[in-house]
C-alpha cells in the first residue's frame, strides 16, 4: 500500500495499492479513531494511478479527532508598530505565558516564517526583517486561542 492520505474531514483514506499488477487508488472509510479503515468498505477510484492527494489547507491537531482550528477563539491582540521596518511587538492577555505557532504568509500565501514561540507574561517579539517590503498576514495559534494580523513591511 502506498502513503495515505486523509481527507478533509478525517473520514475517508486513499492510497495507492497493487490491482493485478498495476497501481490503483482505493479509498476506506476510516473508524472512530481515525486509525483504522474498514478494509471490507475499501473501493477503487482510479486504475493505473498512485500518489492520490486531497487538497486542503490548515493545522491538524492529531491529538484529537474533533479539533478544528477555526473554532477557536479569536484573542484580544495588540501588534506594534505597525507599519514596521522588521520588528514586531504583540502584546495578549489571552496568549499569556503560552506556547504559540507563528506563521507569516505573504500576500499570495506563501509561509515566508514559521516557528513555535512563547509569550514571556504576556509579551512576544518577533523579528521578520529579512523579508521583501510588503503586506504580510501574522498568524498566532495556541490551544485555546488564534490570532492574525495584517502588517506591512518597510525595510530602511
Amino acid at each position: 500500500m502506498g502513503y495515505p492520505n486523509y481527507s478533509i474531514d478525517d473520514k475517508y483514506v486513499l492510497f495507492t495499492y497493487n490491482n493485478s499488477g498495476t497501481s490503483a487508488l482505493g479509498v476506506v472509510p476510516v473508524d472512530n479513531t481515525k486509525i483504522k479503515g474498514d478494509v471490507n468498505n475499501a473501493n477503487k477510484v482510479l486504475d493505473d494511478s498512485k500518489w492520490g492527494v486531497w487538497f486542503a489547507n490548515g493545522v491538524r491537531d492529531f491529538s484529537s479527532a474533533t479539533f478544528d482550528i477555526n473554532d477557536l477563539p479569536e484573542a484580544n491582540v495588540t501588534v506594534y508598530p505597525n507599519p514596521t521596518q522588521g520588528q514586531l511587538s504583540f502584546s495578549s492577555e489571552e496568549f499569556k505565558n503560552e506556547k504559540v505557532l507563528v506563521r507569516v504568509y505573504d500576500i499570495l500565501g506563501n509561509v515566508t516564517y514559521s516557528a513555535n514561540k512563547r509569550f514571556v507574561d504576556n509579551q512576544l517579539k518577533l523579528e521578520i526583517n529579512d523579508a521583501h517590503d510588503g503586506i504580510y498576514f501574522v498568524h498566532l495559534y495556541s490551544d485555546k486561542y488564534k490570532y492574525t494580523a495584517k502588517v506591512q513591511l518597510i525595510n530602511k
